[in-house]
């Protein structure tokens, strides 16, 4: 949802509310239509300008918390819903976890295949993300090649269940290049500040990433 949409349709329903005014005026005045009539013809109009403007503003509340390539939940949302989320664990004295997933080696695919192919790769990634959450979970885009995953309610031994069917669903993918993802995981039972729990599932997933090339396990032999 651009700007420029919504000052256009702003404008629109600025100008559709002065129109039927005026309609209103002149049916009542010069067409001596009843006053009834009136003031349904003006109910009807000020239900549909409501409808018109409670649709503008779903998309707007889409546009600024939704990641345009992805389709996911962007970087505000995420934040928002984590210090939600450390409340309800302070309260409710529930696990909380969360992955951190990076794409490997994703500059090498963007130059050698180009970045159409690497925002292809990125939305087959969302898309099997999606696939593999609860309905409470919530996926979001980071920021470039790197997304997280919020597990409420979910212990250590939980989240790494999520890991593994996630990694078998990316494994199955039909992609070309094929491609690969390093997963970090944090848990906690008590609430602490949202930086420090990303932090703390950024600090895992280089393990991960480093334990992989130690291993050869990654594809960029492939790429």
């Amino acid at each position: 949802m651009n700007l420029l949409f919504t000052e256009k349709t702003s404008l629109k329903m600025g100008l559709l509310g002065f129109v039927f005014s005026v309609i209103g005026y002149l049916l009542e005045e010069y067409i001596a239509l009843p006053r009834l009539w009136v003031w349904i013809l003006s109910a009807v109009v000020l239900t549909f300008a409501g409808c018109l403007f409670g649709r503008l503003i779903e998309h707007l509340h889409r546009g600024a918390y939704t990641d345009s390539l992805s389709g996911l939940r962007n970087r505000r949302f995420l934040y928002n819903k984590l210090t939600v989320e450390m409340e309800r664990v302070n309260r409710n004295k529930t696990c909380l976890s969360m992955l951190m997933i990076d794409i490997d080696n994703f500059k090498e695919i963007n130059d050698n295949y180009g970045h159409l192919k690497g925002d292809k790769i990125i939305r087959m990634l969302a898309k099997a993300m999606k696939s593999n959450k609860r309905a409470t979970d919530t996926v979001a885009r980071l920021g470039g090649d790197e997304f997280i995953i919020v597990l409420p309610e979910t212990d250590f031994n939980g989240a790494r269940s999520v890991v593994s069917r996630l990694l078998k669903s990316i494994a199955q993918m039909k992609s070309s290049p094929k491609f690969s993802v390093s997963i970090g995981i944090t848990s906690t039972l008590d609430k602490i500040e949202v930086r420090k729990f990303i932090k703390q599932a950024d600090s895992d997933l280089y393990k991960e990433k480093a334990r992989k090339k130690d291993l050869g396990t990654d594809y960029s032999s492939a790429i």
